[in-house]
């Protein structure tokens, strides 16, 4: 007699058993960019882009204009360009100054008509600039900028940004910001982040404050490599 089996007898496989699934990837999302600048901000995504290896999903759209309205209706523009192409964007982001444009709050308004209407178009505005953004990366301000004399709003956080390494001979086009900054975006995401949490006034842009480190956190959060 043949001995018994000590591990019992297999029981036969039920085909109608529920099987493991795999979760399924979803595909990466396409991210459209449009700049109010021409050198700075355009230069300044293209070699993050680069370095967190997103060249395949996210497009700089070249800007027309300067101005914040400009850049809304041209990421419209671009926007409904690639729907009728079959090949839509999953998120827009708008990046501009408050500046001294006279066309801000436009521009803010029609954001918030576009996103009412399902639009998946977002404002990532910077006060008073761009280079605000940039100073954030050595240290902690809630310093309110204004124009004095001859000096503009934005030159005057240019002239902050001068007094810090590497930034003596900073002008607008500067290339290898990015680079140059890479090593200290950590602390300027927190910075950022806790003048979003404890803004100097009510206003929906409170001066100073920057929005780019929601746009930067978003674009890390779709790539595994890291700067």
């Amino acid at each position: 007699m043949a001995a018994d089996n000590p591990f019992g007898k297999r029981k036969p496989r039920n085909p109608n058993a529920e099987r493991a699934v795999r979760p399924v990837r979803q595909p990466a999302p396409r991210i459209l960019l449009v700049c109010e600048g021409e050198k700075t901000e355009p230069i300044y995504f293209r070699d993050m882009v680069r370095a967190l290896n997103l060249g395949k999903q996210v497009m700089i759209g070249k800007n027309d204009g300067s101005s914040p309205d400009k850049v809304v209706a041209r990421a419209e523009e671009l926007y409904a360009q690639a729907q009728r192409e079959g090949d839509a964007f999953d998120e827009v982001y708008c990046v501009f100054d408050r500046d001294a444009h006279e066309r801000f709050k436009e521009a803010v308004a029609r954001l918030h008509e576009l996103r009412a209407k399902g639009q998946p178009l977002n404002g990532i505005v910077s006060v008073p600039c761009f280079e605000f953004w940039l100073l954030l990366h050595f240290g902690y301000t809630e310093k309110p900028y204004a124009s004095r004399g001859n000096k503009s709003v934005g030159n005057a956080v240019v002239s902050d940004l001068k007094k810090n390494p590497g930034f003596a001979k900073y002008d607008k086009g500067m290339v290898g910001v990015f680079e140059l900054l890479a090593p200290h975006l950590e602390q300027s995401l927190k910075h950022a982040q806790r003048l979003m949490s404890n803004p100097a006034s009510n206003d929906e842009h409170p001066n100073p404050s920057t929005q780019v480190h929601i746009l930067v956190n978003r674009l890390k959060s779709v790539t595994n490599k890291k700067p």
